[in-house]
């Protein structure tokens, strides 16, 4: 099954991923799409494991729907990506909108509103930051400094002055080779689930 993800190894960044192993009915693999090779696929940081209820994971659409850019994966052809037409090229379906959570937000965030944010881009930067946008448990955030950075939608938890993951929605970022997710980048109980994690992971 297809999905949208953020991408661990760009985590400013929402592109493609598969659902490439079911654990139990709470725990899976999501494997970011890349169609460069599948060497490149499975390679560190490419695949990781889910909960039901992880954040950054989000249905097919859903980045269109929210007016973000979603990156195509490695590889794809043609200046824009189309769902309809990648789950024909690859035979997939997308994973209906049932297996996502539908999580209601209790913060009180606004727009306007000032905090501190972790710069994904660089991790051990932590920057003043506006936040633009808000939908449900999502914030979008502008960091200030000398070159502004825009982050969402941020989840309103996790490790990361109480967000978790963001990613851009401006242009798409090359993600290179895989980078460590730092402080911020926070697949919510993704990590260090008993014996799942080891054979998931192989």
């Amino acid at each position: 099954m297809k999905l949208e993800a953020v991408d661990p190894a760009a985590p400013i960044s929402v592109r493609p991923a598969s659902v490439t192993k079911v654990c139990n009915d709470q725990y899976f693999v999501v494997t970011m799409d890349d169609l460069c090779g599948m060497e490149d696929s499975e390679s560190p940081g490419r695949s990781f494991l889910c909960h039901r209820l992880s954040p950054g994971l989000f249905p097919a659409q859903w980045s269109l729907k929210n007016g973000l850019t979603l990156c195509p994966p490695p590889g794809h052809q043609g200046p824009d990506f189309d769902w309809a037409d990648y789950l024909k090229q690859c035979g997939a379906e997308a994973a209906p909108e049932h297996c996502f959570p539908t999580v209601q937000s209790e913060h009180s965030f606004k727009e306007g509103m000032k905090l501190e944010a972790v710069n994904l881009l660089s991790p051990e930067n932590i920057h003043v930051a506006t936040v633009t946008r808000v939908k449900g448990q999502y914030l979008w955030l502008s960091l200030e400094g000398d070159s502004p950075v825009d982050h969402g939608p941020c989840v309103d938890h996790g490790p990361c002055v109480d967000h978790g993951p963001c990613v851009d929605h401006g242009p798409c970022v090359d993600h290179g080779p895989c980078v460590d997710h730092g402080p911020c980048v926070d697949h919510g109980p993704c990590v260090d689930h008993g014996p799942c994690v080891d054979e998931a992971l192989e």
